[in-house]
């Protein structure tokens, strides 16, 4: 490798305020040109405008040996603690082991005592984990989300840190700002394992959001059957509405999911329930829905039942355009009736077609 010329700025800036060992310190490659910049004199505590060390960009890129050398050019104590801070979340991406020099650097270092502890980055890496737990890290440290590190776990479906975490004494019911439990991410991502071992030490299955919507509102609304299925043989409330007067079975009619349909009335929801609509006018209601209302009418759904202006089910398919659900319900033998404000759902067919006309032309 070439010798740098003795007139050379080994420290010149570029645009983004990096000197030439930031960006050697960047390529996992680039050990050499480290070592030689280090023997020419190249500072090691000058920052870019985001803050970084040349330790940072060594230690994004997982360059362990790279890191080792700069590390003892310049280490102190704060530099320690800056390495944690802002390269962590890189090096625990790459499970790393890189984090542990510092800290074994420097035994009695506070890890806590860090405006992001290095727990929130490696939540999902077993062995850090255990590393940073046996160096005095908090483990019922929060992210600004409010996640603990069960939250964290959960959502990287990794059973085995899900169970450390539960053995270690982590809550099964700590909330995020949001309102959510681990239990609530386990179920809207449809991790039925994680479910049981949730309900195993704890859960509380009847937990709600603050929209008043239970798992299993929660669980369909992201399409997951077997949570659903799953959910359906607890104690848990399935005619529940929320704020809106929504059950789970209006919302699994008003999203077509035919399964999740018959999985909750063969439970015992209540098909006709209503607060003004039921779920059968729901799914009339979107002109995509028509083999929810196939479900729901093979299932005994009442189409008589109308809403506070009078509206039949039929009313509500004929103003969405929803053909299979009007052929559907004109087939049911019942009295077509007029609603408050006069149209037939005849009348209201035809003005559906005459607008979608007008469109077209």
């Amino acid at each position: 490798m070439r010798r740098i010329s003795k007139n050379a700025n080994i420290d010149l800036r570029n645009f983004d305020n990096a000197t030439p060992l930031h960006l050697a310190a960047g390529k996992k490659k680039n050990g050499d040109a480290v070592a030689l910049l280090l023997e020419q004199g190249a500072a090691v505590d000058l920052v870019t405008y985001n803050g970084d060390l040349p330790l940072h960009t060594a230690a994004a890129s997982g360059k362990e040996q790279t890191v080792r050398l700069l590390y003892r050019k310049g280490n102190t104590k704060t530099t320690s603690k800056v390495l944690v801070l802002k390269a962590l979340p890189d090096v625990a991406s790459a499970r790393s082991p890189i984090i542990k020099i510092p800290i074994n650097q420097y035994g009695k270092m506070d890890i806590n005592d860090i405006r992001i502890s290095p727990l929130l980055s490696v939540a999902d890496s077993p062995d850090l984990v255990v590393y940073l737990l046996s160096r005095g890290a908090h483990i019922k440290i929060r992210n600004n989300l409010g996640e603990t590190l069960l939250h964290l776990a959960v959502q990287a479906r990794n059973t085995e840190l899900v169970n450390f975490y539960l053995e270690y004494g982590l809550s099964a019911n700590d909330k995020t700002l949001r309102g959510d439990t681990p239990l609530t991410y386990a179920v809207q991502s449809g991790f039925v394992e994680i479910m049981d071992l949730l309900l195993e030490y704890g859960a509380d299955y009847k937990t709600t959001n603050p929209f008043n919507k239970n798992l299993v509102h929660l669980a369909l609304a992201k399409n997951q059957r077997e949570a659903c299925r799953r959910l359906v043989t607890l104690d848990i409330n399935l005619n529940q509405l929320d704020r809106n007067g929504i059950s789970p079975l209006h919302s699994a009619a008003g999203r077509n999911y035919c399964d999740i349909i018959k999985i909750l009335i063969e439970n015992n929801a209540n098909i006709d329930i209503r607060k003004n609509a039921t779920p059968l006018h729901m799914a009339a209601d979107r002109e995509e829905c028509g083999d929810a209302v196939a479900v729901l009418l093979e299932q005994g759904a009442a189409v008589d039942v109308v809403t506070y202006n009078g509206d039949l089910p039929l009313h509500k398919a004929a103003a969405s355009g929803n053909k299979q659900a009007v052929k559907l319900l004109h087939r049911k033998d019942f009295q077509i009736r007029k609603n408050r404000c006069g149209p037939t759902p005849l009348m209201m067919a035809e003005a559906f077609a005459k607008t979608i006309n007008g469109v077209l032309n």
